[in-house]
């Protein structure tokens, strides 16, 4: 029996290898893919996490709202000069 170290629990336990297939965080999880796919040079590893990370969105400031034009009203319409 295969036992992988969970250490997206608080307590880090030794979970049993189904349990990690029936997981919600199978997808996500590190310790799980490294167990399925073993790294080929494990003394290359960095000391920090071996996961992936996403790059953030970069947000744009938004643009300033268009200038409405100014509506003449009945009496600028209509004065007789």
């Amino acid at each position: 029996m295969d036992f992988i170290t969970c250490n997206s629990k608080k307590s880090k336990p030794k979970v049993n290898v189904t349990v990690c297939r029936v997981c919600r965080r199978r997808r996500l999880c590190g310790d799980y893919s490294r167990y399925c796919q073993p790294l080929l040079f494990p003394d290359l590893v960095s000391s920090g996490d071996a996961k992936k990370k996403r790059k953030r969105r970069t947000y744009t400031k938004p643009a300033e709202p268009i200038k409405k034009q100014e509506q003449l009203g009945m009496g600028d319409i209509l004065k007789l000069d």
